[in-house]
């Protein structure tokens, strides 16, 4: 059965096949519908793990000859596979998640989709599969004590404690991903009106949804007491740039806007400092925790969708349905009916 399944995976040792023309043009589609760098990155490391394998497993060479069975057999492979041979993950036994598998076929399911309105081929190999479904997880949330802990690490009279803090408590606050906080332009902050114009996720080079979000009282004197810091800096190194974020590469000795990766190695180095390791530190999960305490204030499901940036309101129902569990838990353990029961 192993065999007839072909569970040859792609060894990413090997050489990489060449993209053919068809599914760069559908990587061009993508690019102009918006899609971020990072999200074609994706995109097409999926393509090419169907490719490899087909390749591996003799089967036929060209993407748009593959046929339901060979899909099904590339499935039943991702499901087998462990991260050794996974592009993006260090070598484990473990195997790949289901949300990483779900990915794949998201990707894989697109690109035949749209073959076949693009006129590539007639019939969807994909059209009768199913296919793995997504995962859904439970993020633990950071609580009042994490974020004190983090703070103490943050002194106010110092330029990078300055901005520290104010980066923590503005992911805290206004729910942003790690991309949208890394944006944020001077011009983008609107402290008359309590609000930062944010823009949303995909290409920079393409119009994104943008929305706003509030400046909470918390925030407006550590963001001012930064914004200080940062004026100094660029006054003093004769900086042009307008962005909000900056840092010092000590290498270099120069100042740079903060990309999203170096937002994430702040978050790192401040968890080891901190010592936190019940709760992943990330700005994902300062995201996951402002959306639950908002949710659990009974904000209006799309009023949070709206503040969150969530184009599908499932996203959003996620932080609902974990609150109204909670809830539930709770009332079952108040009402309890078996009180008096002598068991």
């Amino acid at each position: 059965m192993r065999d007839l399944l072909c569970t040859v995976g792609p060894d990413r040792g090997r050489p990489t096949l060449s993209i053919p023309k068809f599914y760069r043009a559908f990587l061009i589609a993508r690019k102009a519908d918006g899609f971020s760098e990072k999200t074609l990155q994706k995109y097409e490391t999926a393509l090419r793990d169907l490719e490899e394998f087909a390749s591996l497993n003799n089967f036929p060479s060209d993407l748009l000859d593959l046929q339901p069975f060979h899909i099904r057999a590339w499935l039943t492979n991702l499901r087998d596979r462990s991260y050794k041979s996974h592009p993006n993950k260090p070598p484990s036994s473990k195997l790949l998640s289901p949300n990483t598998q779900w990915t794949y076929w998201m990707v894989i399911r697109a690109f035949y989709k749209w073959a076949c309105k693009e006129g590539y081929i007639k019939k969807n190999p994909c059209e009768n599969i199913k296919g793995p479904k997504q995962q859904e997880t439970v993020i633990r949330p950071l609580d009042q004590a994490h974020i004190e802990a983090l703070l103490r690490l943050c002194p106010p009279n110092t330029w990078w404690g300055a901005r520290d803090r104010a980066l923590i408590i503005m992911l805290l606050t206004t729910g942003m991903r790690r991309g949208e906080i890394a944006g944020i332009r001077l011009g983008d902050i609107e402290l008359e009106n309590n609000r930062i114009k944010v823009s949303g996720k995909g290409d920079r080079r393409f119009q994104r949804k943008e929305r706003y979000v509030a400046i909470l009282p918390q925030l407006i004197g550590p963001l001012i007491n930064w914004l200080r810091f940062r004026e100094k800096i660029v006054r003093e190194n004769r900086l042009e740039t307008d962005a909000l974020w900056l840092g010092l590469v000590s290498s270099k000795n120069c100042w740079l806007p903060l990309s999203s990766n170096a937002i994430g190695c702040i978050l790192r180095r401040l968890k080891e400092r901190v010592g936190i390791k019940e709760v992943r530190l990330s700005a994902h999960t300062f995201r996951h925790t402002f959306a639950l305490n908002f949710a659990r204030a009974r904000m209006v499901k799309r009023n949070l969708q709206e503040i969150l940036g969530h184009r599908d309101p499932r996203s959003t129902e996620a932080y609902t349905r974990y609150v109204d569990h909670e809830l539930a838990l709770q009332e079952q353990r108040e009402l309890n009916p078996f009180k008096s029961w002598k068991l």
